[in-house]
């Protein structure tokens, strides 16, 4: 018999969220720390569907979960979040949740020259 399980739910913690709020998706933290809620016991999947890379968390008994996501390259991610219980039901995928990595080698400023000698700087200020 499968069960349908909740979908789990997933954010950037605080302390990663470095943007203007904390609550903004923007973050200088080249590992972010994500959490949420699931089922308690549940072995979360996060994924990043911009590179197909995975990080897994098991819910405590609360059912919250923690997961540092190493490996994402600097610009906006879609992550989501799975849950499969110990019985192998696993629930829907999140929606995706939008987080954008501005490191410090992402927000360099490169000068760019364009055709009839305007000279326009691009980039962070």
């Amino acid at each position: 018999m499968t069960i349908s399980l909740p979908t789990p739910t997933l954010h950037l913690t605080p302390a990663s969220d470095t943007g203007v709020s904390h609550s903004d998706g923007i973050t200088d933290d080249d590992v972010p720390v994500i959490a949420g809620t699931a089922i308690p016991g549940a072995l979360v999947t996060i994924t990043d569907l911009n590179s197909g890379l995975s990080v897994q968390a098991r819910a405590d008994k609360y059912g919250n979960y923690v997961a540092m996501f190493a490996g994402l390259q600097p610009g906006v991610h879609g992550l989501t979040a799975s849950a499969t219980d110990a019985n192998g039901n696993v629930s829907a995928t999140s929606n995706p949740l939008a987080i954008d990595i501005e490191t410090a080698a992402s927000a360099t400023s490169t000068p760019a020259v364009v055709p009839g000698g305007n000279r326009h700087l691009r980039g962070a200020f």
